[in-house]
C-alpha cells in the first residue's frame, strides 16, 4: 500500500527539514501544496529540500517550476481535469507522474486512461486536520468496483487516514492513503511517517500507485 504525504498549507520555517527526514525515512511521495505561496517561494522550499528529493514531490500549484527543478510530478485540483471524462491530457513534460482529487465515486470511475497516475477520493474517514469535515460513507463494495473499473485511476484514501484505519482503506480496495493532519499534529512527523510506513509493509506497501511503473532511486519514473 502506498503512502502519500501532503504539506500544511501555510509556509513554515524549517518545514523543508521535515520533510526531507521523513523522504529520508522511506516517504516516496510528498505534495507540496501551498496555495498562498509564490513561485519564488515554492522554488526556495524546493531549493531547501535538496536533490534527490525533489524527485519525490508533487506540485499542486506553480506547475513551470517543474521546468527548473526535477520534480516528481503535478496534481491538478478537480476543478482543473475536464468536466467530461475524455483521457487525461498527457503531461506537459515526458516522464512526470500526474494526480487529481474526486469526491464522488461517480467521478473517479470514469476511464481517464494511463497519463493519470493516481486519484484522491476523499473523504473517507472524519478528517483531522478539518475539523467538522465527515467521512462521506463511501461502501467499500463500490470502491472496490471503482478501483478495479478498467480505465479508472488508482484510488488514493484521502481524509482522516491514522494508523488505526490504514487496513480499513487497505480493505476497501485503495492502492494507497494520503495522509497530513496524522503526521504534522505529531511532535516528531518524521517518527509519525516511519510508523505509517511499518503499517503500509505491513498491507503490502511497495506497489507504485500508478501500476508498477519503473522508480528510480528517489522515487521519480524515468524520463522519457
Amino acid at each position: 500500500m502506498r503512502l502519500v504525504v501532503i504539506t500544511p498549507e501555510a509556509l513554515t520555517p524549517g518545514e523543508p527539514a521535515v520533510a526531507r527526514a521523513m523522504l529520508q525515512r522511506g516517504l516516496d511521495t510528498l505534495h507540496l501544496r501551498k496555495p498562498a505561496a509564490s513561485r519564488e517561494q515554492l522554488v526556495a522550499y524546493l531549493a531547501e529540500l535538496g536533490e534527490p528529493w525533489t524527485r519525490r514531490v508533487m506540485l499542486h500549484s506553480h506547475h513551470d517550476v517543474a521546468c527548473e527543478v526535477r520534480v516528481k510530478g503535478l496534481h491538478f485540483r478537480e476543478a482543473d481535469v475536464p468536466r467530461t471524462a475524455p483521457p487525461m491530457p498527457p503531461p506537459p513534460m515526458p516522464g512526470l507522474a500526474q494526480s487529481t482529487s474526486f469526491h464522488q465515486l461517480a467521478r473517479a470511475s470514469e476511464p481517464w486512461g494511463p497519463a493519470l497516475t493516481y486519484a484522491f477520493l476523499s473523504p473517507v474517514f472524519d478528517s483531522i486536520s478539518k475539523p467538522g469535515y465527515s467521512a462521506a460513507g463511501f461502501e467499500a463494495a463500490a470502491v472496490r468496483r471503482t478501483a478495479s473499473a478498467p480505465g479508472a485511476a488508482p484510488l488514493i484514501a484521502l481524509g482522516g487516514v491514522t494508523p488505526g484505519n490504514l487496513a480499513a482503506a487497505a480493505d476497501m480496495g485503495f492502492a494507497g492513503a494520503a495522509v497530513l493532519g496524522a503526521v504534522w499534529h505529531q511532535a516528531d512527523p518524521a517518527a509519525a511517517v516511519e510508523a505509517l510506513l511499518r503499517v503500509c509493509e505491513r498491507l503490502g506497501a511497495g506497489a507504485e500507485a500508478g501500476g508498477g511503473d519503473a522508480v528510480d532511486a528517489a522515487g521519480a519514473r524515468p524520463a522519457g
